[in-house]
């Protein structure tokens, strides 16, 4: 574990370096996202509406320290993002990275912060949550600082034009597009058999 975790850390700090210091995620997920952030040694602030993945950050990060790594400082916020991220200051971060739940295709849970849960229907769902989450993302980052967004790379929405509509709305410059591929999970992808899937990694600059 010990040179496996010094050969992703190495990875991790070379664009880190140069760019970023604090790093916000608006969906923190299963905690892909937060492993990312904690081998480049930067400061991390993961907003998420599910109490019971809090919890499991909290327990990675025990297990890594048990292993006698010193880690970053990170916080984890439980909340609406749309609502979290009203309370963020101006220019606090230097990256906002998320992967959307993609409306109502990825369900972490029943809980009523989740986004599908507020918002029942896709304009609802757009308006409410997806178009207020972007602009606060390009009022919290510094000048000079990127918002990357994970979208899929087929019909769940939101689909790349509507992700690219509304942070031009926001201001946003686009800068790349890059195709990512990720593993299936079996239990959530049974449909056809492949291993892994790709989809589409949006970057924008304010």
């Amino acid at each position: 574990m010990r040179q496996s975790w010094k050969r992703i850390r190495i990875i991790g700090q070379r664009p880190s370096r140069a760019v970023m210091e604090r790093q916000s995620s608006i969906s923190a997920g299963y905690g892909g996202r937060l492993l990312g952030a904690l081998a480049t040694d930067r400061f991390y602030l993961g907003i998420e509406p599910n109490s019971s993945q809090i919890r499991g950050f909290e327990r990675m990060q025990r297990a890594i320290r048990k292993e006698g790594f010193q880690l970053p400082d990170t916080r984890f916020v439980h909340g609406a993002a749309e609502q979290c991220l009203t309370e963020l200051p101006a220019r606090f971060a230097d990256l906002v990275y998320s992967s959307p739940p993609f409306f109502n295709w990825e369900r972490y849970s029943n809980g009523a912060l989740q986004s599908f849960k507020r918002y029942p229907t896709f304009d609802q769902w757009q308006s409410n949550f997806l178009y207020p989450v972007i602009k606060h993302s390009f009022r919290i980052l510094r000048k000079g600082g990127f918002m990357a967004i994970n979208v899929t790379n087929g019909n769940r929405r939101p689909s790349q034009v509507e992700i690219r509509s509304i942070a031009e709305a926001c201001k946003f410059t686009e800068v790349a597009t890059y195709p990512v591929v990720f593993p299936k999970v079996p239990y959530l992808h049974p449909r056809d058999g492949k291993s892994v899937k790709q989809e589409l990694l949006m970057i924008f600059q304010k």
